[in-house]
């Protein structure tokens, strides 16, 4: 069993267990056992262990600093329900504050798309293997190289090609 301690900035941050629920300070949680075993990677690393014995799960940060991708999702939330809560008939265009909500969140999106690689380029299509010519005695297309890659043998008849 491995155990593994998180540093955190704030020791006095809000933490939530991810299965009980309780809250508790970043201070009172557990080391995670088996961490390899229980988070993948690229998700949210957890704050620690739920120090209720009956429950023992992960615990997160309640409120994840803006660096963290969970941070970022959270303020562009945020700035959509305040333009959302906007009457349309008392935005002005020349206004400024919504001006600096718009421009903020293009930032967040663009940044969340680099972290994410949401809205990358595809990657080009791997080249598809070369056909394989049927046997000219059979037709059959399963067969076996010597080794040296020169000859091939028909695994239905038998037929040697080069």
């Amino acid at each position: 069993m491995t155990e593994c301690f998180i540093q955190h900035e704030d020791d006095g941050a809000k933490c939530r267990c991810d299965n009980c629920g309780t809250e508790y300070r970043a201070d009172e949680l557990e080391m995670i056992s088996d961490i390899q075993e229980r988070i993948n990677p690229g998700c949210e690393v957890p704050a620690g262990q739920c120090p209720d014995e009956e429950c023992g799960a992960l615990c997160y940060l309640a409120e994840p600093p803006e660096w963290t991708l969970s941070g970022r999702f959270e303020k562009m939330n945020g700035f959509a329900e305040q333009v959302a809560r906007m009457s349309p008939y008392s935005i002005d265009s020349s206004d400024d504050k919504l001006e600096d909500a718009v421009a903020t969140m293009n930032r967040l999106i663009a940044d969340s798309r680099k972290l994410t690689g949401i809205g990358q380029t595809a990657q080009p299509e791997p080249t598809p293997a070369p056909a394989i010519a049927p046997c000219a005695k059979c037709g059959g297309t399963n067969f076996k190289t010597d080794g040296s890659g020169l000859i091939d043998t028909c695994l239905t008849c038998g037929e040697k090609r080069a």
